[in-house]
């Protein structure tokens, strides 16, 4: 599978559509929510499962994800948490007690944070799995156990969340799999048997979002049709990545720039963290004379800039740290 780990800009695209996604959704509650909830952290579930590599040595692997997903999410709600004592002028209670929410009970400050370790438990499942030859076998047992556990037991870092969301990471994986087999089988059919799926995935998820009874919520666990809410947003997830990989791909400027977004999602997401709880956006932008929607919309388009802004420089910078390290 280490031919997983090539790495190709449209799904840095398609990352880039799920965190633009992340902020609708937190922007637009009423419109965005239902709409973007259905496939928006699907696709980095999707995604970080097709570029799994069960051959990287295990003391490698768990330090790679420690270092990208565990300590920005200790990090971050350490920082947070001060931010918001020193914010509203309170005590020491205050922090330890947000402190407690953010670790332990999962709510207020957690924000979009959440998702860090319930992704870096997924991968640690498949990874696992994957790395026996009938493993996988066992996934969909391990997720349907996790998700019944999950409705009367709540579990602090959101194990039983990165259990269940095993299910999404397992199906990139096995995609990975799967795809260059019949790339290879099919030859010159191939894309035109791609496009095909496309159109049927594009119908797939329209008549999936339209006909939804409930939404899917992957914070509260909460599958209102059960295991469809598994394959009705992969057509989504299929979707989106055949869109980045074959349209937004070959646009020179929307390539170069949702790519850049695309790399940079974590770092966004501890960013929209902060200016979810420090509106520092929104202060900005509400003086505007606008309201309702457009006032969400420029908001939405101010926010992704600022974060790019500040990613960009974020970048930069480390980029210089590590070239000096390097010179010496």
């Amino acid at each position: 599978m280490s031919g997983n780990n090539v790495r190709k800009t449209g799904y840095d695209i398609a990352r880039a559509i799920a965190f633009i996604a992340v902020v609708w959704g937190h922007l637009f509650p009423l419109h965005g929510m239902w709409f973007v909830y259905g496939f928006h952290l699907q696709v980095f579930y999707f995604i970080s499962g097709w570029f799994l590599n069960p051959d990287k040595h295990v003391k490698s692997y768990i330090y790679d994800k420690l270092k990208r997903l565990i300590i920005p999410y200790i990090l971050v709600g350490i920082l947070i948490s001060l931010s918001m004592m020193i914010n509203e002028g309170k005590s020491w209670d205050f922090f330890s007690e947000q402190m407690s929410c953010y670790f332990l009970e999962g709510t207020t400050p957690i924000g979009p944070m959440w998702f860090l370790p319930a992704l870096f438990v997924a991968l640690l499942t498949v990874y696992s799995l994957a790395k026996t030859k009938y493993g996988m076998i066992f996934l969909p047992a391990i997720v349907w156990v996790a998700y019944i556990v999950s409705i009367n037991t709540k579990v602090p870092f959101f194990i039983l969340h990165g259990f269940v969301d095993a299910g999404y990471v397992g199906m990139g994986y096995l995609a990975a799999g799967i795809a260059p087999k019949l790339k290879t089988k099919m030859g010159d059919r191939y894309d035109y048997s791609m496009m095909m799926v496309f159109i049927i995935s594009m119908t797939v998820w329209i008549i999936f979002q339209r006909t939804m009874p409930g939404m899917v919520y992957l914070y509260a666990n909460d599958f209102p049709r059960g295991p469809m809410d598994y394959f009705g947003p992969m057509a989504a997830v299929f979707s989106i990545i055949y869109i980045s990989d074959k349209v937004l791909d070959r646009i020179p400027v929307v390539n170069r720039y949702l790519s850049f977004v695309g790399r940079q999602t974590m770092a966004m997401i501890c960013i929209h963290e902060f200016d979810i709880f420090l509106n520092i956006v929104n202060r900005y932008v509400g003086v505007l004379p606008i309201h309702g929607m457009k006032l969400n919309a420029v908001q939405l388009v101010a926010k992704i800039a600022a974060y790019s802004m500040v990613a960009w420089g974020y970048s930069a910078i480390k980029c210089r740290i590590t070239d000096r390290v390097r010179s010496h």
